[in-house]
């Protein structure tokens, strides 16, 4: 997401140029901030891989068993996206701000699949999430007595989560296959909005903000369950591979292992790399002190 990088990247370089041209003003106050609105995140691998893994098994399924095969993975991408900030104006107009958000996206799949007498499902729900502890810069311009339009930019530290659960159910027997890890590290943001005041103390943002955040760096658990009761686990860090068989295919696979995948048919291996890289459209209250 090269897009939203140069988005924040650039929206950060316009208000340092702004602030240092804007006279100085001897008031500081403080604001606080609050919104929350639809958020759109990439995904990256993380999609990549729970469909693979998904495909897999429908793979599986069709070759070896004679299965049809209807449905297909949906990838997540929207969800919430709140939060808000602490904001240091040192001049009307200029200020500097700390706050932290939530970020969650996920969705729900089902592939079925059937023959004569047999029939069966294969359940995909991938879901992430993260909380951005974030610092930045914040600049309006004045529209008239009420309005003003607001950019803001920064930096961001994300405490990342990616969980995956595939589900494979035919009548009362299912087995369960559960990624669950969690990564750290740092994205950008950068974005622009527009701030109706009601008064000194109190006004209206609407907002939108582009992003950009890779995180890789996971680790958590990789947990096999069947309904005869059976359950495995295994900790480690969430890998991404490539997967061939000369039958099936290559498949894009993410999974939590103790060490890196490796054997036949396996390659392109490396730590999983989720990318909350995406945009946001927020709408919140702004009070002042």
């Amino acid at each position: 997401m090269r897009m939203h990088r140069s988005v924040a990247i650039a929206v950060l370089v316009l208000i340092l140029s702004l602030g240092l041209s804007w006279p100085a003003q001897a008031q500081v106050r403080v604001g606080l901030k609050l919104y929350g609105g639809y958020g759109y995140l990439a995904g990256g691998e993380g999609n990549d891989g729970a469909k693979g893994y998904a495909d897999y098994w429908a793979q599986m399924a069709h070759v070896y068993a004679g299965m049809l095969i209807s449905g297909t993975y949906k990838p997540f991408h929207s969800g919430l996206d709140a939060g808000g900030d602490l904001i240091i104006y040192f001049t009307p107009n200029i200020g500097v701000g700390f706050g932290g958000g939530y970020l969650q996206s996920s969705n729900s799949s089902t592939i079925h699949y059937s023959d004569i007498g047999t029939s069966g499902n294969i359940v995909a729900k991938p879901q992430v999430s993260a909380i951005p502890i974030r610092a930045g810069l914040f600049f309006s311009v004045p529209l008239g007595a009420s309005a003003s339009l607001t950019l803001q930019g920064g930096l961001g530290y994300y405490l990342a989560k990616f969980k995956s659960v595939l589900r494979i159910e035919e009548g009362s027997d299912w087995m369960q296959f559960e990624q669950d890890a969690d990564g750290k590290g740092l994205g950008f943001h950068g974005g622009i909005g527009f701030e109706l005041n009601f008064g000194p103390n109190f006004g209206l943002v609407i907002e939108g903000i582009a992003r950009s955040a890779v995180i890789s760096n996971f680790e958590g658990t990789n947990t096999t369950s069947m309904s005869l009761g059976l359950s495995t686990s295994e900790s480690g860090k969430l890998y991404y591979f490539k997967g061939t068989d000369a039958a099936l295919g290559t498949f894009s696979i993410v999974q939590v292992a103790d060490t890196a995948p490796s054997g036949p048919g396996i390659s392109n291996v490396h730590q999983a790399k989720i990318d909350f890289s995406g945009f946001a459209a927020r709408a919140g209250f702004v009070f002042r002190f």
